[in-house]
């Protein structure tokens, strides 16, 4: 089973978040409050997916997907956008960066649940 890192700034989110993926049989689950936070995570534990927030303090989505993606290590590590943020210049950005999935809030637990296993390999 692959550790999954939530990352987002509201605790009430992280929570909600982590229901969704517990309840599609995923469990080995770490949280962060924002980028800085992640890669202190990521320097330390081998993930398989990043669920992140665009807007957060101290170091933002967008910020933490350009340096994972600038990270040799972690460059092909997916990730997953979960946010308000959905201009059109917005979306092409991260598409530009790499991000493996966009989810846009609010949203459905199914929706988040079906952008995680296009992602990752089904729980098993």
């Amino acid at each position: 089973m692959q550790r999954i890192l939530i990352v987002d700034d509201m605790k009430s989110m992280r929570a909600f978040i982590r229901a969704v993926l517990e309840e599609s049989g995923l469990s080995e689950i770490d949280e962060a409050e924002d980028g800085e936070g992640a890669l202190s995570l990521l320097g330390k534990t081998r993930y398989g997916l990043i669920i992140s927030d665009w807007n957060m303090p101290r170091m933002d989505g967008i910020t933490l997907l350009r340096t994972v993606r600038s990270n040799e290590t972690l460059k092909t590590l997916p990730v997953i956008m979960l946010t308000t943020e959905a201009t059109r210049e917005q979306i092409l950005e991260t598409k530009s960066l790499g991000v493996s999935g966009y989810v846009r809030k609010p949203f459905k637990p199914e929706d988040l649940a079906a952008a995680v296993r296009r992602v990752i390999a089904p729980a098993k």
